[in-house]
């Protein structure tokens, strides 16, 4: 906004021009709304549209680059007068906002160039970067690019917090200096199901995808091989994108309590088969309480496929 200096300096350069020997020719202008200037002075042509050519001239100071300024009715009605331009405000709150073209300082350079630090210092190239300090909002004039010096690093091995003094442009003689401080995260890649998947249903290599986690976040019983999904199955429902537990999965039963199964007794002579019914859920590798139908003895055995149980110990056979 025009603060009171600017509309002070304004009316004494109005009252300095009318000191000066000018050929002025009366001119039908309308205002403009909102415009942006490249140069040092404000002009005429900024502020009304149909300047002619012979009396256009700078009359104030252009704002710092990415500021504004507004000239309002007031001024506008001033300059009209001084320049016998043929003008009148349409409405009661005319103004004219003048920006200065500039080019910003991005957040993201900001953060690229404090990332490209830590990896020059061996951090790694897996990282989050976060900003602590409020930034201001640096610009520079548009003539200027706004490339990044780090004059002063400093980085706490122990907290992974930084401490940072940049400026802009880079090595240039009037560059602006800021400060940014912040945490430095190690990322860990983490294998993750790309669907939701329910209990009983086997995880396949094709349901998992990959994601970064921030290396604080990741407990020591989540799962970072994907070879301990694959052909595995929840416990409970598990949904898309979560990081998975070492405990949340396991293998898919193959062995259902009340089913009937197989029982195989092998030595180095024979192997004896009997059917017997399973009396408690089991995977690949279980060992299983399985009941003999004939004798109702309840043997231990470990399971070895699909409805298949392998015992050590001969079950009684039921008396004829």
């Amino acid at each position: 906004m025009l603060t009171k200096k600017i509309t002070q300096f304004i009316l004494l350069s109005l009252s300095l021009l009318c000191l000066i020997a000018l050929n002025v020719h009366a001119a039908t202008v309308t205002t403009k709304g909102h415009v942006t200037v490249h140069g040092e002075m404000v002009k005429l042509s900024d502020l009304f549209a149909g300047i002619p050519a012979e009396i256009d001239r700078g009359i104030a100071a252009s704002p710092q680059p990415g500021q504004q300024m507004v000239f309002n009715g007031q001024i506008l009605t001033l300059l009209a007068k001084r320049f016998e331009l043929t003008w009148m405000p349409v409405q009661q709150d005319v103004k004219v906002t003048v920006e200065r073209a500039s080019n910003k300082v991005k957040e993201a350079d900001i953060l690229a160039k404090i990332k490209e630090t830590l990896v020059k210092q061996g951090f790694g190239a897996d990282l989050d970067v976060m900003i602590d300090n409020r930034l201001t909002n640096i610009y520079l004039d548009v003539t200027q690019q706004p490339t990044l010096a780090v004059d002063h690093f400093n980085l706490d091995p122990a907290t992974q917090r930084y401490t940072a003094s940049l400026s802009t442009p880079a090595n240039s003689p009037n560059a602006q200096t800021f400060t940014v401080f912040g945490r430095a995260y190690k990322l860990v890649k983490v294998p993750v199901l790309n669907k939701r998947v329910a209990n009983g249903n086997v995880i396949k290599a094709h349901d998992i995808k990959w994601i970064e986690k921030r290396e604080t976040d990741v407990s020591k019983n989540i799962i970072l091989n994907p070879e301990n999904l694959i052909g595995k199955t929840p416990r409970r429902f598990m949904a898309e994108g979560d990081m998975i537990r070492e405990d949340s999965v396991m293998l898919p039963l193959i062995v259902k309590k009340g089913n009937m199964v197989v029982m195989s007794l092998t030595n180095e002579f024979m192997t004896i088969t009997m059917r017997g019914q399973a009396q408690e859920d089991g995977a690949l590798g279980d060992i299983v309480r399985v009941m003999n139908t004939k004798s109702n003895q309840v043997i231990h055995g470990e399971v070895i496929g699909a409805d298949r149980v392998k015992v050590q110990t001969a079950p009684k056979l039921a008396a004829r």
